[in-house]
């Protein structure tokens, strides 16, 4: 009789949560994510977690939070009810929620209740739209498809994803599987010329989290090896950003009228313009 009570309120909670617009089963979720572009925000709980309450009444169930939720695929775990789930993603102190792709790779968690204002920073900044990191994911289904270009397409991706939020922790988590991705491509490389370009990115990562002095310092150094190659358009593009963070005017200035005498200028300029 107690444990037909428990599941009783246990199929009660997870009627309630659908009705709040939450999923409850994370494979649906991931199919539903994988087609709409949509990344996938895990709320890991319970039902004795104070935190978790206090985070549904402050934030979860407020008017504001539930128009943001439709910029992502919404899914709420009872660590109770999915252990092995709760298990394998190594929650430990709950409210945990996590940031995840189609896949169920972890992007970002954000463990414990901060107060409202964090948390609705960091909702609100959660991508819109993830379909180039997604292009990039799908090309990848196994270790085998790790080459230079698939890998160093989703190093792009997860950049152009952080330079499209404004809550600094995620931006961050963002720009560090950019990296990771930038580093693979850099082993699989085939020539000088795709290390160099690889070794780009990574400084225009470097930028991106305000580290500009050092990256600017490096490529002012090696120039002569971008130079007069198909690498010399992003060369200028990462100067010019790096010195646009720097606020340093002049050498901006130079860096784009350099670009604008290269080849394949036409990409990184409109860039710049947006």
């Amino acid at each position: 009789m107690k444990r037909l009570l428990i599941l009783i309120v246990l199929i009660a909670f997870h009627l309630q949560l659908r009705a709040q617009g939450w999923l409850t089963d994370l494979k649906m979720a991931q199919g539903i994510a994988k087609d709409s572009d949509k990344l996938i925000l895990v709320d890991f709980w319970a039902t004795w977690c104070g935190p978790c309450k206090q985070m549904d009444a402050q934030v979860w169930n407020t008017e504001e939070a539930a128009t943001i939720k439709q910029n992502f695929v919404p899914v709420k775990i009872d660590i109770d009810y999915e252990r092995a789930l709760a298990m394998q993603y190594g929650v430990r102190s709950i409210p945990m929620l996590i940031l995840m792709d189609y896949k169920g790779e972890n992007i970002y968690s954000y463990t414990g209740y901060k107060g409202k204002d964090d948390l609705m920073n960091f909702i609100s900044a959660i991508p819109v739209n993830s379909s180039d990191l997604f292009a990039g994911l799908a090309k990848i289904e196994s270790k085998k498809d790790e080459n230079y270009q698939n890998s160093k397409e989703l190093g792009i991706a997860y950049q152009m994803l952080s330079q499209a939020v404004d809550y600094s922790p995620l931006q961050r988590s963002l720009l560090t599987k950019s990296e990771q991705w930038f580093r693979k491509s850099a082993k699989l490389s085939g020539n000088d010329l795709e290390t160099n370009e690889t070794e780009l990115f990574l400084s225009l990562n470097a930028i991106y989290r305000n580290s500009y002095k050092k990256a600017l310092a490096g490529i002012e150094t090696n120039k002569t090896k971008y130079i007069d190659t198909p690498n010399e358009s992003l060369m200028y593009y990462v100067l010019a950003q790096g010195y646009k963070k720097s606020g340093d005017d002049k050498n901006y200035k130079e860096a784009i009228a350099s670009l604008e005498k290269t080849d394949t200028n036409r990409e990184y300029l409109s860039k710049l313009e947006e």
